[in-house]
Order: C-alpha cells, then structure tokens, then sequence
C-alpha cells in the first residue's frame, strides 16, 4: 500500500470541517487478498479459491473481506493522522467487492469536529474506497488527535478515554 507518510503528527487545531484527505490509489494483489482473509482468520473460500469464487460463487475471482476493508481504512487514517492520532470507532460498509488488479483509491472528509466531556478532541470522518470511479465500501471513523503534546490520545486511560 502506498504510504501518505505523516511522519509528523497532525494536531486537532489544524483540523477542519470539511477538510479533504489526501487521496492514495493502491492496486488489488491476490497476494493482499489472501493474505488479509488468514491473518483476520475468514477461511472462506471466496478469498483465496479463484475456482470457488468464480465457478460456485459467481464473483470474477477472489475478493478482500470485511476486516480487511476495515485494517485498509485504519491504515489510511494512520498515515494521515501520524503516530499520536487513536481511532476511536468505526463501521465499514462493502457495497462491492475488489478484486484482485483492481487500482482503488481511499479517499475521505472531515464530517465534524468536537471535544468531549473529557476535553479530548475528536474528528469524525467519511470515507470512501472507489474503484474506476465507483463507491465499492464506505466507513465512518470517529479519530482522537492530539491536542497538545502534553495531552494525546494514547495517554488517555479508563474514563479519560471515551470514544
């Protein structure tokens, strides 16, 4: 996958409503594919069997899983957001499969931004995975980032941390 390498950290003041995230397009490899299905333990054979997914299922060929969608989303974010950033929650949605050669782009938007009750600041995000265009899984992230170097999402303990 390429890396939007944010070696630095994005703080929550430079966050905007509405903001864009950078763009990154990744090709499908089966290798990605099979590789996502065994290490999130989906034995199914529709993702690593080309025979099975495309004679027996009726797919084109073997496709990414769910959690797979969900690690690719996170990494997206990671690299945006740099090392201090902490997902919070998320909810992926596959409308369509990828398979493998497919050229997708991760793309996203800032949706709100906020502080809770804790004070620790929040972004809530759409994004989207498109192939040739097409929308084929969409996620929703509520993201911490750091407020200040004293105050960081990945110190906040028990109640300090509430996502």
């Amino acid at each position: 996958m390429t890396c939007i390498s944010n070696a630095n950290n994005l703080w929550w003041s430079e966050v905007n409503e509405g903001d864009s995230l950078p763009c990154i397009e990744v090709r499908a490899s089966a290798t990605a594919i099979v590789g996502g299905a065994i290490a999130s333990r989906d034995y199914s054979p529709l993702h690593h069997d080309a025979a099975y997914a495309t004679k027996e299922a009726g797919h084109r060929d073997i496709f990414f899983n769910s959690p797979t969608l969900a690690g690719l989303f996170e990494r997206y974010l990671c690299d945006w957001a740099g090392p201090l950033g902490r997902l919070g929650r998320m909810r992926v949605k596959m409308k369509t499969p990828v398979y493998p050669g497919d050229q997708f782009t991760l793309m996203g938007r800032v949706k709100r931004r906020f502080t809770d009750e804790t004070d620790c600041g929040w972004i809530e995000l759409e994004l989207q995975m498109q192939v040739s265009g097409k929308t084929v899984s969409e996620c929703t992230a509520s993201y911490a980032l750091a407020l200040t170097d004293s105050d960081h999402p990945w110190q906040r303990r028990a109640t300090q941390w509430q996502p």
